[in-house]
């Protein structure tokens, strides 16, 4: 659960975010683990990549945004809610009287970006849009779900199966061939690896209101797999989760590459989730929980 206030302004060159938030944090089961107030501020120079960010927050042992213990898992995943102007000057409130507790930070450098790292993001995801296709199918009988090289297909009379997601290194993507009747591992493996690209493709699609959004059209390509720009951090799923819980400047990279409109918290941490789905996807890769397949290493994002 999150309350937050994202602030974002750009004069010519110079981009600023400043995100206040807290962020009550419960586990899978739906038992509060800990509160946490942050306070991120984030300052970068478009043109040079120089950049400076502040980053304060406290941890609290109880929950700061209701007084439950436990809530149902599917509050999680509910979308955002529409804010009164009553209810946002309350929100306020709450986190400047949170943010009064907080130790006093200066300034400090960090990596940056510029305009020429998102242009040639955008490009290289150009270059790629084309890599997706999926056979078409025969009848209803093909189930098929999936983004930006990672998918499934499944046919659920014959039990023929293909399933891909990116590897361990940029572009390259591993695809698995084979059949599930008579083999529990390869069952087992597929109903998992569905799962989690089902649950990815509606973070991507339906909470990120990603069919909407025309500025949208390369994010998801470029954060499935290219998100190399920021320096020290390493591409593909798991870096894009990483740069959204560690780098105070995921913020700005994401403004800069959609649009101030489109950008906001709620978004940002959908989008960490959805990258949380695929790299669960990408576990379930491993070649030694399956049963009789055929692998290929294919191109894609």
């Amino acid at each position: 659960m999150v309350e937050s206030i994202l602030r974002a302004k750009k004069k010519k060159e110079v981009l600023w975010t400043k995100q206040e938030r807290i962020e009550d944090y419960y586990d899978i089961n739906g038992n509060f683990v800990k509160s946490v107030v942050k306070d991120i501020e984030f300052k970068n120079n478009l043109k040079t990549g120089k950049a400076k960010d502040k980053v304060r927050e406290k941890v609290y042992t109880s929950p700061l945004l209701s007084d439950n213990q436990h809530i149902e898992i599917e509050d999680l995943k509910t979308k955002k809610n529409e804010l009164s102007e009553e209810k946002e000057n309350k929100i306020k409130e709450k986190i400047a009287v949170k943010l009064n507790e907080l130790d006093a930070k200066e300034l400090q450098d960090v990596v940056g970006f510029t305009y020429e790292d998102i242009s040639t993001m955008k490009q290289k995801v150009e270059e790629y849009n084309e890599a997706m296709s999926f056979t078409a199918a025969a009848d209803d009988r093909i189930e098929r779900k999936g983004a930006y090289d990672n998918y499934y297909n499944y046919d659920s009379y014959t039990g023929d199966f293909i399933v891909q997601a990116l590897g361990y290194s940029a572009h390259s993507y591993i695809k698995y061939t084979g059949n599930t009747i008579g083999d529990m591992a390869n069952a087992t493996q597929v109903t998992s690896f569905k799962n989690n690209i089902i649950s990815y493709e509606e973070y991507v699609r339906r909470y990120m209101e990603t069919d909407q959004f025309s500025e949208t059209l390369s994010w998801l390509g470029g954060v499935a797999g290219l998100v190399s720009f920021v320096f020290g951090y390493p591409t593909g799923p798991v870096g894009w989760a990483a740069i959204v819980s560690t780098y105070s400047g995921a913020m700005g990279v994401f403004i800069s590459w959609t649009s101030e409109a489109y950008a906001d918290e709620t978004r940002l941490e959908y989008s960490r989730r959805a990258k949380n789905y695929l790299h669960e996807a990408q576990e379930d890769m491993d070649y030694t929980l399956w049963g009789d397949y055929d692998s290929t290493v294919v191109s894609g994002f």
